[in-house]
């Protein structure tokens, strides 16, 4: 197994990691209810009650954790196989997409520990891009 196969398969196993603290951030935040009700946030120049956006900030940290995992199992069959990296492309790239919106929503609401998670999970995306593509090279020589 080449470097960067170790270097992809571990990348993989640290964003399930971290998929699975969004997941239980998201639930537990969830679950609380968010922000309280007669606050106002402006998030993308839209006004509307901070909760509302606390639903969409879980919301949408729980399904960039989905994506991560299904980008991360990719990842690591195709660390253990080249020919079937795939489908790790594209859901690393909607991944990426996701962290990005979750990181504005985020810092809209100055939610740190989301914010943390999303820029963790869109760093990820980023480097398991870019090994993922060092790995798709090494299959084409």
């Amino acid at each position: 197994m080449s470097l960067n196969r170790k270097i992809l398969k571990l990348l993989s196993f640290a964003q399930i990691i971290v998929s699975i603290v969004a997941i239980v951030f998201a639930v537990i935040s969830f679950s609380r209810g968010g922000e309280s009700a007669e606050a106002a946030s402006s998030v993308f120049g839209m006004q509307l009650a901070a909760s509302v956006w606390a639903m969409v900030r879980d919301a949408s940290l729980i399904l960039l954790a989905i994506v991560t995992i299904a980008a991360s199992a990719a990842g690591i069959r195709g660390a253990n196989r080249p020919s079937s990296l795939g489908s790790h492309r594209p859901l690393s790239l909607i991944g990426l997409i996701l962290g990005l919106v979750c990181c504005a929503i985020a810092f809209g609401l100055e939610t740190i520990p989301a914010l943390i998670i999303a820029v963790l999970l869109a760093l990820y995306h980023i480097a398991s891009l870019i090994v993922g593509g060092r790995v798709r090279r090494e299959l084409d020589r």
